[in-house]
């Protein structure tokens, strides 16, 4: 596989090519382009009609269509944009832990033990809910966090009540570690329609090590526990789990991903490389081998009859496959702010749950202002919203979906404001060019992965 670019240039009377890459491999070729990240798939023979500047018509107007050309007298196309509209609301419930998980970026047991209590409960949710109706929504996206979110089970609960009450569905999204599941928790979750993550890093002997209880004790037996009562409530068929990958279990990928799939039977999973300590970070060869071993898993499973969806590769796919993709870290760079508010238990407003700082803060729940307001007078003055970029992004094709990365990651390797997140450069770098390989030479695998229906 070879990947080359073309700089925009005009052909003739204003008729031109935008600035644009091109992957290369086994005869067919993916047109990127640089600014919005749209596709066009087409075979080399037409890549020379590009490179030679002699192009047909007909290919000439598909280069139009998808905005990898332009024409004086061009349709107006539309293109995928950062709108402020946020739809994805996170909200904090308590503070507290009951593990002590080695790569956590919070400290639990410095935290003043504080929970979010009905009153700031319902404030958030009058705000959130007038928000929605001055735009005509009638459902909203709302992940409780914490902490672990279920040691305030109540308040999961009267969240859910609350935006019923003002006829507005609230759509729950829990992850957890699971292991205060019981089979009432369990049938509770059900009641609320919540859906619900699990965070587990694998078989037991990983798990122990990585995601202890906070006393030391082991926590696997009881995370493994509360998924099964979960399954009991009806979650059999909907669970996703969250696995964090470190320096220390890189090497067990294909075990993470095989117990999960086969032993714990849940086909939805996502592998997050670990962000916040040096001491368990990936070099760049680890994250290779992370890409390398987690592809090449999935296409196994596959071939096995076992169809397993990861959530980064399934991101990336339908990036490069369907431009209208919207995931709100992968798809357009970081989108905190745009497309996802977070909100503490005192009502300050952040672009994501890990700007926690009180000095991230652009807003307050209680200042009486129109999110959207709070968050377009941000725009134009908060740190946070500073465009990051360095001299590698000029010409790299994935551009447009990482657009510098996570914002906040930044903060844990010290960079200054407008910094690009290496971590996620260096990981986009190297999967993105296994995808689009596997897209030009295995598209029906691709199909599977995410998440299209198999003819087996």
């Amino acid at each position: 596989m070879t990947v080359g670019f073309i700089e925009e240039h005009e052909i003739t009377d204003g008729v031109g090519l935008c600035k644009m890459s091109a992957v290369h491999c086994n005869g067919k070729v993916i047109l990127i382009g640089y600014d919005y990240g749209i596709t066009l798939f087409i075979t080399e023979e037409l890549y020379q009609q590009i490179e030679n500047d002699d192009i047909s018509d007909d290919l000439l107007f598909k280069l139009i269509q998808h905005g990898l050309a332009y024409a004086p007298e061009k349709n107006e196309i539309l293109y995928p944009s950062k709108d402020v509209c946020p739809s994805f609301f996170i909200l904090e419930l308590t503070n507290k832990c009951n593990f002590g998980c080695t790569y956590c970026f919070r400290d639990h047991a410095a935290a003043h033990e504080s929970f979010a209590n009905a009153d700031s409960i319902d404030r958030t949710v009058k705000v959130i809910s007038e928000y929605c109706r001055k735009r005509g929504k009638h459902s909203v996206n709302v992940q409780p966090w914490g902490g672990e979110p279920l040691l305030n089970l109540d308040g999961i609960v009267r969240i859910y009540e609350d935006f019923a009450k003002e006829n507005i569905k609230c759509n729950i999204t829990i992850m957890t570690n699971a292991s205060l599941i019981t089979e009432k928790t369990a049938e509770t979750l059900r009641r609320i329609n919540a859906d619900v993550g699990i965070s587990i890093d694998g078989p037991e002997f990983i798990h122990n090590e990585q995601r202890p209880y906070y006393n030391g004790k082991a926590s696997f037996s009881d995370t493994v526990r509360g998924i099964e009562n979960l399954k009991k409530a009806g979650f059999a068929g909907s669970l996703g789990t969250i696995s964090v990958i470190t320096k220390k279990s890189v090497h067990k990928v294909s075990e993470i991903i095989r117990y999960i799939a086969l032993e714990l039977g849940i086909s939805s999973i996502k592998l997050n490389i670990v962000r916040s300590s040096p001491d368990v970070s990936l070099s760049e060869n680890e994250i290779a081998l992370y890409c390398k071993s987690m592809l090449q898993t999935l296409i196994e499973l596959y071939n096995e009859g076992h169809t397993v969806v990861e959530g980064n590769v399934r991101n990336r796919l339908m990036n490069l496959i369907d431009r209208s993709n919207t995931n709100i870290c992968d798809s357009f760079g970081c989108c905190g702010g745009y497309k996802m508010i977070s909100v503490d238990m005192n009502g300050n407003i952040f672009p994501c749950e890990r700007t926690d700082d009180v000095s991230q803060k652009f807003g307050s729940i209680c200042d009486g202002k129109d999110i959207q307001d709070i968050v377009q007078d941000a725009l134009k003055k908060h740190p946070y919203f500073t465009k990051k970029y360095s001299p590698e992004c000029d010409n790299c094709p994935w551009w447009s979906y990482c657009q510098g990365g996570c914002t906040t990651a930044a903060q844990y390797y010290g960079s200054e404001k407008g910094c690009v997140d290496k971590l996620t450069c260096t990981l986009n770098r190297t999967l993105y060019p296994m995808l689009a390989e596997l897209l030009l030479t295995q598209p029906d695998v691709a199909e599977i992965l995410v998440g299209g229906k198999s003819d087996r």
